[in-house]
């Protein structure tokens, strides 16, 4: 049986982590569902209905703040509420302050504030902090969003309370435009000269409008961050290791399927069984159902899901997955039924290093992330290093029974 990751899935206590919110200036960030979540572009600006509205997007989610006004002040969220936050998801699912759980959920409301602790006329910005609940459309989905903070996030004034003129914005996003082309990508400055030019843009749409849409065809066309693909998907795809029990073993991907409205793409065999990847913004979540044998009996789980990576977690950051499934036992003629047994687990991640280039079978890979699985079920741990190569996959994976390499590839 094919135990890429089986140890860790089958013998399967909650872990707990906390990390500081820390901040540069200017800066939009905080805990998304316990998870660090930080904006690489941000503005301030008041709408055509005169809302105003602060709002930050770190590439994959985008987060609006609507509040009265930019007065000092605090500002409470909930239902029928002109205060709204709202998240936007990368499948543009959109979460709100304003959304009603669903009746047959019994739900804390939507609730929350915004709290705005300074705006500053010299530099035109301004700062705060914020948390709310909101809900989707449906209300049977929800998202928590803790220890929110908002600083020196510029405003597009001129000087008093006028808004930038068009021809201040056309000028500002001609001198961002001119050091956007001048900075090549490989600089390290690229992704901050590349977020400045786009907050440029956005800045000239509030100031000019854009009806013909071409503004907002420069932002979407502005790829500020490297693209990172720490699991490549296609059909075709196919990954060779010696592993350290199992001699050579090939996982390929077959095909794709939709559960649960979910698009998949559906591996051979990845844990022994049945198995899924699919990607959603910085994260890789792999679905799984086991299958294996014991001495006078088969068994096979249920599936469960679990967030193998999060490709934009910082050195140190933590994730967990928890998850409930069942084993089911199949006899072999003569042998007694055994009943199915219930597993609850924990997944914890942590992302142990970035950036390494790592030599796996006399190959030097570069853009290197590795990650630790700690897998918890009651006074049972199993860990598991993962290192993943960009545009690559996994390219090495190390259990209790020592190192599984990967020795050839072919993506598609």
């Amino acid at each position: 049986m094919k135990k890429l990751f089986v140890l860790a899935i089958a013998i399967l206590a909650m872990v707990s982590c906390g990390d500081e919110v820390e901040f540069n200036s200017p800066a939009m960030q905080g805990k998304k569902d316990g998870t660090t979540w930080k904006a690489v572009s941000y503005r301030a600006y008041i709408d055509e209905n005169g809302k105003s509205i602060i709002t930050g997007h770190n590439n994959y989610e985008t987060i609006n703040l609507q509040v009265s006004s930019f007065s000092v002040g605090t500002y409470l969220l909930g239902e029928s509420n002109s205060n709204i936050a709202t998240l936007i998801g990368s499948n543009l699912e959109e979460y709100s302050t304003n959304n009603l759980p669903d009746q047959d959920i019994e739900l804390y409301p939507p609730d929350g504030i915004i709290e705005i602790t300074e705006f500053n006329q010299v530099n035109n910005s301004i700062s705060g902090k914020f948390w709310f609940n909101a809900y989707s459309a449906s209300g049977t989905q929800t998202v928590n969003f803790s220890q929110g903070i908002f600083y020196n996030i510029p405003i597009p004034f001129s000087s008093g309370p006028g808004l930038m003129s068009c021809d201040e914005a056309v000028a500002a996003t001609a001198t961002a435009a001119e050091l956007y082309n001048a900075t090549n990508p490989s600089d390290g400055n690229f992704a901050t000269v590349c977020n400045g030019y786009k907050n440029a843009l956005m800045d000239q749409q509030v100031a000019c409008g854009d009806d013909t849409g071409i503004l907002q065809g420069i932002i979407d066309g502005l790829i500020c961050e490297n693209e990172t693909d720490y699991w490549p998907r296609a059909i075709g795809n196919s990954w060779t290791y010696n592993t350290a029990i199992n001699g050579e073993q090939t996982y390929q991907i077959t095909g794709t399927e939709t559960i649960d409205g979910l698009n998949y793409y559906v591996f051979d065999d990845l844990f022994g069984g049945p198995s899924w990847l699919r990607k959603e913004g910085p994260n890789y979540y792999v679905r799984a159902q086991f299958s294996g044998s014991l001495p006078g009996y088969q068994f096979t789980s249920t599936p469960f899901e679990v967030n193998m990576i999060k490709d934009d977690a910082i050195v140190g950051e933590t994730w967990v997955s928890d998850v409930s499934y069942t084993i089911s036992y199949i006899p072999e003629p003569g042998q007694p039924n055994i009943p199915d047994s219930d597993v609850n687990a924990t997944y914890t991640f942590e992302m142990i290093e970035r950036d390494l280039t790592r030599n796996v079978e006399g190959v030097d890979y570069n853009d290197v992330i590795l990650i630790e699985l700690v897998v918890s079920s009651g006074t049972t741990n199993v860990t598991t290093q993962y290192y993943y190569s960009n545009n690559i996959g996994l390219i090495e994976y190390i259990t209790s029974e020592g190192a599984n390499t990967l020795s050839n590839y072919t993506l598609n």
